[in-house]
């Protein structure tokens, strides 16, 4: 009757363990030095099969539960973002449903795939939520600007501190899920990683395009035996005690993105918590600095006067790189690349 399958689909978890139990019981109890059990493993698939009908709407409903809690959540428009309540609550239906599989293998593949759907949910409400437009990719940086990042840019960080979350919480449980579950996770997890980045590269894209422009500034000096003459004839030369003034730029320039961009992460980018700021924040320090190596090779003519001037801004460059956007201690192959080109 209606009752019996309401119960059976609503503890549709305990049926499986049930019938996953005393499958290996018949395994155990008929195996008979000699003979072969009286069932093989792979007859389990078709005997949960059998109750492909309770399965079905099990997960439509588990399905149901976590589109209605995602839906609360990222409502998919224009509108405030969501509460740090709501996106906790949001996380929380989603390991309830993962962990409602109990020790049941084949369940946990399938809650991972539907819990997988509901991920990718979220990431396509967020698409739905991010601003875009010009005023995501003006970036001002200038000691004088005065603005800070714009209404626009503060929403998309808070957007993706949101999806960082979810994509941490999620993360952090695979290692103590079924193997199934963690493989059916791991797409929508990347598609959701993915959807956060994209709504704050634009930021840190126009803000490499301003220190870049810094570093070219390097050609405008004179490095070559030209300079070393005029500072024979007494005319004005910086001292080698002093840093260039595009390096002099390019740390105002930082200082003011990690001021005003970079603490307005959840968690602020950090080499020791994973996350998406501290991921593009090192793209953008491995760049800049390779960039600057690039361009240091490219000066001619260089005297000895340059060399050293070279070498203190190279020094600089490290420490305001380092403190500004991300340690150079973290960066294996640019840091290595550092030390060869000293």
């Amino acid at each position: 009757g209606g009752f019996v399958r309401d119960a059976l689909m609503a503890s549709y978890s305990k049926l499986v363990s049930l019938l996953e139990t005393g499958f290996a019981r018949i395994q155990t109890g008929s195996r008979i030095k000699g003979v072969p059990p009286a069932a093989s493993p792979e007859q389990l698939s078709s005997l949960l099969d059998t109750s492909a009908p309770f399965r079905d709407a099990y997960l439509a409903a588990a399905l149901g539960r976590m589109q209605d809690v995602v839906s609360a959540a990222f409502p998919g428009s224009s509108r405030v973002l969501p509460s740090p309540a709501d996106v906790q609550k949001c996380i929380g239906v989603l390991h309830d449903e993962l962990k409602s599989a109990g020790n049941s293998g084949h369940l946990a593949g399938l809650l991972g795939s539907t819990v997988g759907k509901a991920l990718r949910l979220i990431a396509e409400k967020a698409e739905y939520m991010t601003s875009a437009g010009p005023e995501l990719r003006q970036v001002s940086l200038g000691p004088s600007s005065g603005g800070g990042a714009s209404a626009a840019q503060l929403r998309n960080i808070a957007l993706c501190s949101q999806l960082q979350e979810v994509h941490r919480s999620m993360l952090s449980l695979l290692p103590r899920l079924p193997a199934p579950a963690a493989a059916a996770l791991q797409g929508p997890l990347d598609a959701l990683e993915g959807c956060a980045i994209d709504t704050v590269s634009p930021i840190f894209k126009s803000a490499l395009e301003v220190f870049e422009s810094h570093v070219l500034a390097m050609h405008q000096q004179q490095w070559g035996p030209t300079s070393q003459s005029a500072a024979a004839s007494g005319s004005a030369m910086l001292p080698v005690t002093d840093t260039s003034s595009y390096v002099n730029d390019l740390a105002n320039a930082l200082a003011v993105f990690r001021s005003e961009y970079m603490s307005k992460f959840i968690p602020a980018p950090s080499p020791t918590v994973p996350s998406v700021g501290s991921s593009l924040a090192e793209r953008a320090a491995a760049r800049l600095l390779m960039l600057w190596v690039r361009h240091a090779c490219l000066l001619r003519p260089l005297g000895e006067q340059g060399k050293l001037q070279l070498a203190k801004d190279l020094g600089e460059l490290q420490l305001v790189i380092g403190q500004g956007l991300y340690p150079l201690d973290a960066m294996g192959p640019v840091n290595r690349c550092l030390r060869a080109f000293r």
